[in-house]
């Protein structure tokens, strides 16, 4: 029984396997790249998760990149780049995945820019009557609109439906994901869903305001057909609502994500 574990990693597979090990009296090591655990969140966010793993008792090494692994004697060392190696009873990668693509490559299937297999809204590759779903696949983000990976369950099971449906002859559509994802850590729940600032800031949709990314993302590319009478709908209640709290709605739309970031973390030091 090991009595300590190394984990690389910092995402759900890492958190989960490190939980449970602690929770077995394993002494837990996590080596993360980056300066954060849990990539889609917000740094100032991720900071709680820290501390809440620290008072568990388990070591973090962030900005630590793992360069290998050295087997000695009955225990593994983990190498790091510009650091001393950490040996430990047991090592445990969970660094995210890539899709497999060897045989979309061989059928001769269109491949999108991060080497996920091209699919249209009913799952379609760019063979006709060829399905592809779930991790392998590269889907549109319905916040930035562009094509992304989403590596989660709940995207792939609703992607094999839709695909089922149309190879049985239907006309069902996947229209996208955001990313939602929540996952316990002890006594915490951690949860994201959409973009993180630094995502946000990358796709340049924290230059947009509320109001240019209602019209950009939910009229022209998620909705389909019923799309002028839906915004109109909106847009009553929205008045509504903004005639009941003065004005903050339309306040709110005419700022850049950036400057909603900004008040964000004002209110939070604040309080």
């Amino acid at each position: 029984r090991p009595k300590t574990a190394v984990l690389a990693g910092g995402g759900f597979i890492s958190l989960e396997m490190a939980e449970n090990l602690a929770e077995m009296g394993v002494e837990v090591t996590i080596l993360q790249r980056i300066p954060q655990l849990m990539n889609p969140l917000d740094y100032d966010m991720a900071t709680f998760l820290h501390s809440h793993l620290r008072r568990k008792g388990m070591h973090l090494r962030l900005n630590t990149a793992v360069a290998g692994f050295r087997q000695e004697g009955e225990t593994i060392s983990a190498l790091v780049e510009g650091g001393e190696a950490i040996p430990a009873d047991l090592a445990i990668l969970a660094i995210g995945v890539t899709p497999e693509n060897a045989l979309a490559k061989q059928a001769g299937l269109a491949l999108g820019s991060r080497g996920g297999i091209v699919v249209n809204q009913r799952m379609e590759t760019s063979v006709p009557d060829i399905y592809a779903v779930g991790d392998a696949v590269e889907i549109p983000h319905l916040v930035t609109g562009e094509n992304t990976l989403i590596s989660l369950a709940g995207p792939a099971n609703k992607q094999g439906r839709v695909a089922a449906d149309n190879i049985c002859g239907g006309d069902s559509r996947y229209l996208g994901a955001q990313g939602s994802s929540v996952v316990k850590v002890c006594e915490l729940t951690v949860a994201a869903t959409g973009l993180n600032e630094k995502a946000a800031q990358a796709a340049e949709v924290m230059k947009m305001t509320a109001k240019d990314l209602l019209e950009l993302h939910v009229v022209d590319q998620v909705i389909p057909e019923p799309v002028p009478a839906c915004a109109e709908e909106m847009g009553r209640i929205t008045e509504v609502l903004d005639q009941k709290i003065g004005g903050f709605l339309s306040e709110m739309s005419e700022l850049s994500g950036e400057e909603l970031a900004q008040q964000r973390y004002e209110r939070f030091r604040a309080f």
